[in-house]
């Protein structure tokens, strides 16, 4: 919650009601080209909706990786250089 608290113009944040994965809204024109831009740029993968038939306006996020806690950390570093 802290983390997309702070990015709210980059995220419309809805927490999961059960398990461990999310389809966190993006406010990106495509969040295809924007996972594909972070992959090269940044080196973190975030799998866009628009590989699960769900249009192209979200990501999808697993948070129950043992390494998740560091992999959040990278991205935001990536977010604050002013990459977003």
């Amino acid at each position: 919650d802290p983390f997309f608290q702070r990015w709210p113009d980059l995220f419309t944040w809805r927490p999961p009601v059960a398990g461990s994965i999310a389809l966190v809204g993006l406010n990106q024109p495509s969040a295809t080209d924007y996972c594909h831009r972070l992959a090269k740029e940044a080196g973190v993968l975030l799998l866009p909706s628009s590989c699960l038939g769900y249009g192209d306006n979200h990501v999808r996020m697993g948070f129950g990786r043992e390494n998740f806690g560091r992999g959040l950390a990278h991205y935001e570093a990536f977010l604050q250089a002013g990459s977003s």
